[in-house]
Parts: C-alpha cells; sequence; structure tokens
C-alpha cells in the first residue's frame, strides 16, 4: 500500500520539485521509522514507512524561490495513521534547521473548506478533498504536456482553478 500512502508526496514531487525516475540515483530506507503490519490474510502491509530519495543534479528541474536551486534529495515520512495532513520542510543545502521552512496541507482557509465538504458529503473519504487541489494542478500539467488544449473553467471552490481541456465540461 506504499503507492497508495505516499501518491500524493510523490506526485507533488514531481509536480514541484521534477522528481523522475530518471533523478533518483538511489532510495534510502529509514528501518527505525518503518513498520509493517501483519494481515489476517497472511499479507503484510506498511502502517508507517520513511524513506530518502537521492537526486541526481538537474539543470531543469523546478527550483522553489526561497532554496534557489533544485534539490538533490527528498525525505519522505508516510504514517497511515498519522492524521489527515501533509507536511513537506524545505531547507536549502547547508542551511541551518532554523532557517527551515514548514509547508502544511491542508492550510486552516483549506481545511475549513475540506471540513465543510465533510459535512456535505459524510460518505467521501477526507483525503480526497484534502488533495483535490493539486490533484487537478497535476492533471492540468500532464494534458498539457502531453499537447492537450486546455481551458480554465470556475471551480466550486474559490481556492483553486479547475482546468480542464477545451470541449470537456
Amino acid at each position: 500500500m506504499l503507492h497508495n500512502m505516499a501518491c500524493h508526496e510523490l506526485a507533488l514531487a514531481s509536480t514541484l520539485f521534477g522528481v523522475s525516475v530518471e533523478r533518483v540515483a538511489s532510495v534510502q530506507l529509514e528501518p527505525e521509522l518503518c513498520e509493517i503490519v501483519y494481515l489476517d490474510n497472511g499479507g503484510a502491509d506498511w502502517s508507517r514507512v520513511a524513506f530518502t530519495l537521492e537526486l541526481h543534479p538537474s539543470d531543469s528541474a523546478p527550483v522553489h524561490a526561497s532554496v534557489g536551486v533544485p534539490p538533490t534529495s527528498l525525505r519522505f515520512v508516510v504514517d497511515r495513521c498519522g492524521g489527515n495532513f501533509s507536511r513537506a520542510h524545505l531547507k536549502a543545502p547547508g542551511a541551518a534547521d532554523a532557517e527551515e521552512l514548514v509547508f502544511r496541507l491542508p492550510n486552516p482557509e483549506h481545511q475549513a473548506w475540506v471540513e465543510e465538504q465533510e459535512k456535505k458529503d459524510p460518505e467521501m473519504r477526507p483525503y480526497f478533498f484534502q488533495q483535490v487541489r493539486d490533484g487537478v494542478r497535476l492533471r492540468f500539467r500532464v494534458r498539457v504536456g502531453v499537447g492537450v488544449r486546455v481551458r480554465i473553467s470556475p471551480s466550486p471552490n474559490p481556492n483553486y482553478s479547475n482546468p480542464q481541456p477545451e470541449g470537456e465540461a
């Protein structure tokens, strides 16, 4: 289930930092932060996993303005039971820990919107509401990347726009 636990974080790493198969130099597992649970059906699954992607340098990868260079490593700590949020810590190479920037999803405004949507549709898993903005952005970039003409249409959530290919409603 790792692909299900970390798929959004890995998609954001691809979208925001240019992570690709070609850029991954190595993957380093942190066993002391990992937990595997054994299921009644004889299978096993991660409940918590931590790993670092070491990346090849890139001249074309996106650069976060506060860091100034494409990242050469990204660390992931994913906990299935850790709560309905994602958090990213961003620090320039060689910077002090105090200079680290922390981004949390959802932010307070988005959290209020997520909670409102949960009340409207209690059958829906909350993480779908939480991840919708970034999923829309990623689909937009994929469509543009493969040459699909895209238009922007109004969205029910004012916190993001809803890109759609031309001709689709």
